[in-house]
């Protein structure tokens, strides 16, 4: 048997018994691909002794475990045909070593497979170092533009005429097979003309497309920089008269405000709106504690990031803390809608409740 093979056989039986989980088996199985292929050709006997062990633990051990063996034992030649095709009908991550490099596999299983298995499995057959022309026929006929793509830049496989028209077709409207395949020498001259043609077509409508979005970002950066401007320089009854008329939100007004450090203009900015008397906002706006202008700011629907650059104007006024600002965040996201609006609707009732 060989000190492997004695080995693989003794930590196989032994760890079994010892322990029948799912994950020491994948261990275990991992173990044993690595001690038989480090850095070496292993023997028949080896490899099918490996097998043997494996054919009891790929149905318990995870699909990663099942990958990594498959993805070892791939480019051999001992491997029995039954752990092949246990290993091609599993998950595509599982099959897809087998498909690409394992020699057991015959032109006539390849054929057969080809006519009956997923895409995945077709992409990981037409990455194969030698593909022939019915083979190729097949997938091309069967695969998606991925596995098309991969025969394509396979220069291993063999295009005939039957696949190439296929290909030339799809050529048409798709760039990625159109670019691969005008490099293919099996492509005649006028087809091979007509695709640099259509790739040079293609490269100017993206080119058009693409300047198109641009202009469009640059008006939209270009607009909205104008409106920031406008804003940062518009006295409190002009911005007043923006939320009011809904040509600005009241959320880019209070964190313009905010920003610039504008603190009066804000607070006459939220009594404008509520109605609240200005000195009383002032108060709330730089009082230790954020509740009562957190409520004032909720009730008129102010978000998250319009109170954030009120909570970092109050950090800079009242020398707070930088986790004070982010506890005062956290308290407005937890504010209810509904109890502010009651109780700016008290205060502006004449009734109000202390805030």
């Amino acid at each position: 048997m060989g000190q492997v093979g004695a080995a693989l056989y003794r930590m196989g039986l032994e760890e079994i018994a010892r322990d029948a989980s799912a994950e020491s088996r994948g261990r275990l199985l991992t173990s044993l691909s690595d001690l038989v292929f480090d850095q070496r050709r292993p023997s028949c006997e080896e490899v099918t002794l490996l097998c043997d062990v494996a054919r009891l633990l790929l149905k318990v051990v995870d699909a990663s475990v099942r990958t990594y063996f498959a993805s070892v034992i791939a480019p051999s030649a001992f491997v029995p045909r039954d752990v092949v095709f246990l290993l091609i009908d599993d998950e595509p991550p599982v099959a897809t070593p087998m498909l690409r490099y394992s020699p057991i596999l015959t032109n006539a299983d390849l054929l057969e497979i080809a006519e009956q298995k997923p895409d995945p499995y077709l992409a990981a057959i037409a990455a194969r170092s030698r593909l022939g022309e019915h083979l190729v026929e097949i997938l091309v006929r069967r695969g998606s533009r991925f596995v098309q793509i991969a025969l394509v830049e396979n220069s291993g496989a063999y295009l005939a005429s039957g696949a190439l028209t296929v290909l030339v077709a799809n050529a048409e409207t798709d760039e990625d097979i159109c670019r691969s395949l005008i490099r293919r020498p099996e492509v005649p001259k006028l087809d091979a003309e007509r695709l640099v043609r259509r790739i040079a077509e293609m490269l100017k409508a993206r080119m058009l497309e693409n300047n198109t979005v641009w202009k469009a970002q640059r008006e939209a950066q270009t607009q909205a920089a104008a409106k920031r401007a406008r804003l940062a320089n518009a006295q409190v009854a002009e911005i007043t008269a923006m939320i009011e008329t809904g040509s600005e939100g009241i959320d880019e007004a209070v964190k313009s405000l905010a920003e610039q450090d504008r603190i009066n203009d804000l607070s006459m900015l939220v009594s404008n709106l509520t109605h609240v008397e200005n000195m009383y906002v002032m108060r709330l706006l730089v009082r230790v504690d954020s509740n009562g202008i957190a409520i004032l700011l909720k009730a008129l629907g102010v978000g998250s990031k319009g109170f954030a650059a009120v909570a970092q104007a109050r950090r800079r006024r009242l020398k707070h803390a930088e986790n004070q600002v982010r506890f005062e965040q956290e308290d407005y996201m937890k504010l209810s809608l509904d109890e502010s609006q009651r109780i700016l609707a008290g205060l502006m009732s004449g009734c109000p409740e202390p805030i």
